[in-house]
């Protein structure tokens, strides 16, 4: 079975790089846009067949959806991993989901442990990275 790549980013203290430190109302956008700044990559990247990626990061070849985890915003984390994998197929790189993680801790957990098996289960390798957003 191929491995996932599974890195965890926290963010409990927010780095100022010319955007406002995180807030708990913010979007997906809002946060992708973040991201990209703290994370050195590129927000919104324009394919060629017209779709957007939320992150590209030209060192390591990833391009990345971001997307909710929780209960609050739809369970998208699914959706999320189909269209990390299409960016990747129409990008020619790696496929990467960023899961933002709205809810509490048991509820965040078990998103992520979801995620992990379902990609495991069906052999899928992606970059995985979480993000703590409240």
């Amino acid at each position: 079975m191929k491995s996932v790549q599974f890195a965890i980013a926290l963010l409990t203290t927010a780095l100022h790089f010319g955007h406002p430190e995180p807030a708990a109302d913010w979007n997906e956008n809002d946060w992708t846009q973040y991201l990209a700044q703290k994370w050195d990559m590129e927000a919104e990247h324009r394919l060629p067949g017209g779709s957007r990626a939320d992150l590209l990061d030209r060192v390591s070849n990833t391009i990345y959806e971001v997307d909710w985890a929780g209960k609050r915003h739809g369970n998208k984390w699914a959706e999320g991993i189909g269209q990390a994998l299409y960016y990747a197929q129409e990008y020619g790189g790696k496929p990467g989901l960023v899961l933002l993680l709205d809810g509490d801790y048991e509820e965040n957990y078990y998103r992520t442990l979801l995620v992990v098996r379902t990609l495991q289960k069906h052999g899928v390798e992606i970059e995985f990275r979480t993000v703590k957003v409240d």
